[in-house]
């Protein structure tokens, strides 16, 4: 199975055409939520890039892939990015959502500080089982928006294996 290298959420990113560096500018470590055009909405948009590495038994095989996003005040997991199935033309393997957006949150639903966990995935095509790597990043909700007595919906994630934080 192919291997999870590293997993960034930034602000700002670029890919070059030549080279095909990908270089990231602000990287995501602590956000604080603001309001957006609509009101009462939440949300924000940011450059995720994953980074995998095939095994020599991976060559010829396909995978599916997708980044799912967690905010501390939602149980479940969004899937954000779904990705068209790929087998890896290299050894390296990059999964890009250059415009991923926080999912916005409308009136009504209580906000609050926490963790927010960004996932980017794969399995092979046809399985059931995923392949994690995560970027956890730091939420503060302004004081008014807050609504502490919502028990944590992400706690970090012991580090193992194909799993970063």
């Amino acid at each position: 199975m192919p291997q999870a290298m590293y997993i960034i959420c930034s602000e700002y990113a670029c890919i070059d055409k030549d080279s095909n560096f990908v270089s990231c500018f602000k990287i995501l470590e602590n956000a604080r939520l603001e309001r957006v055009e609509a009101p009462g909405a939440y949300g924000w948009m940011m450059f995720v890039v994953a980074c995998w590495m095939r095994e020599d038994a991976d060559l010829g095989q396909t995978f599916e892939g997708e980044i799912t996003v967690t905010p501390p005040w939602q149980p479940n997991p969004v899937v954000t990015s779904r990705f068209v199935p790929f087998t890896f033309p290299t050894p390296i393997y990059r999964m890009y959502s250059p415009q991923l957006i926080v999912p916005q949150v409308p009136d009504g639903i209580p906000l609050r500080s926490g963790l927010m966990r960004v996932e980017a995935r794969i399995r092979r095509q046809g399985t059931d089982e995923w392949l994690r790597q995560s970027h956890l990043i730091r939420i503060d909700v302004p004081v008014e928006e807050a609504h502490p007595e919502i028990p944590d919906a992400v706690q970090p994630a012991e580090t193992n294996p194909g799993q970063t934080g």
